[in-house]
């Protein structure tokens, strides 16, 4: 059910302020019918926060996880978060996590110094058949939906820092304390992490059972990329599982329709602008 009717829509706006995805062993997490559990429609109703538990900190995010039921896909988690939501939206094609169009932003959502951010929608990819030699274009072919996370953090730097963390979804059983950092690819030269090929000053500050935890500078993009709050609600109001606006003849447009309501539809939301301390990509 669209959580926004026309009325309600009109007051959210009135109040408005102004590389490659890493592997997991989730990846190949399917049902018994062979499909991976995130690639079926699911019931958001039965996606609830956990109880006793307040989102503060990445260690947070992995004990709302672990108390909430498995198999655990990415829309389910998103919808259990506490409303309202303060976030943003932009299009963000130069990242580790790029947006899909700008139908499909990458999105921020903030729990005070926690951030953490997804797309709606998964890219679709040309594979190669190894027999063949044919390309085709594969909708989501990992299986994977990624959820990545930063904390700002104090330090002696100039520029805001924060620590680096990703997770990858569904998430089929307890995640260990270290999850969020051990899945953060390296770079080529195995010297720091991925990251700090774009967000400067990169340093290793923690370490949970032999895995690096690593804070960097944080980037915003631009305010000509952002996506306004009244843009993404008319996408989730105009979202039709039927029509199919992606880039493959599979229709998987189910997905993106459940991720908007994953988000929009479960209560009301305040989308403002990125702290003007964060520097620009």
């Amino acid at each position: 059910m669209k959580f926004l009717t026309p009325l309600l829509l009109l007051a959210s706006l009135a109040g408005c302020a102004g590389g490659p995805q890493s592997s997991s062993s989730n990846s190949n997490s399917s049902s018994g019918t062979g499909e991976s559990v995130a690639h079926q429609p699911e019931d958001l109703s039965f996606c609830l926060a956990p109880a006793g538990i307040v989102l503060t900190d990445i260690a947070s995010v992995v004990e709302w996880i672990n108390a909430m039921p498995k198999p655990l896909t990415l829309a389910c988690f998103i919808a259990s978060l506490p409303r309202p939501l303060t976030y943003n939206a932009t299009v963000s094609t130069f990242s580790a996590q790029p947006s899909v169009g700008r139908e499909n932003p990458r999105i921020f959502i903030k729990e005070d110094k926690l951030w953490l951010s997804f797309v709606p929608q998964e890219r679709s990819l040309l594979i190669e058949d190894s027999v063949t030699g044919e390309t085709s274009s594969i909708w989501d072919p990992d299986n994977i939906q990624l959820l990545e996370l930063s904390y700002e953090v104090e330090s002696n730097r100039l520029l805001q820092q924060s620590i680096k963390a990703e997770l990858a979804f569904p998430v089929l059983e307890q995640l260990p304390e270290k999850a969020p950092y051990e899945k953060v690819p390296m770079n080529t030269t195995r010297t720091g992490s991925i990251c700090g090929d774009c967000h400067g000053s990169e340093t290793i500050v923690d370490s949970i059972d032999d895995i690096p935890v690593f804070r960097s500078t944080m980037l915003r993009n631009t305010k000509a990329g952002e996506v306004s709050h009244g843009y993404l609600v008319n996408q989730y109001l105009s979202c039709d599982p039927a029509i199919n606006t992606g880039a493959t003849a599979q229709n998987n447009e189910w997905y993106r329709c459940q991720m908007l309501e994953a988000f929009l539809g479960q209560g009301s939301m305040l989308w403002s602008s990125f702290p003007e301390e964060i520097s620009t990509l």
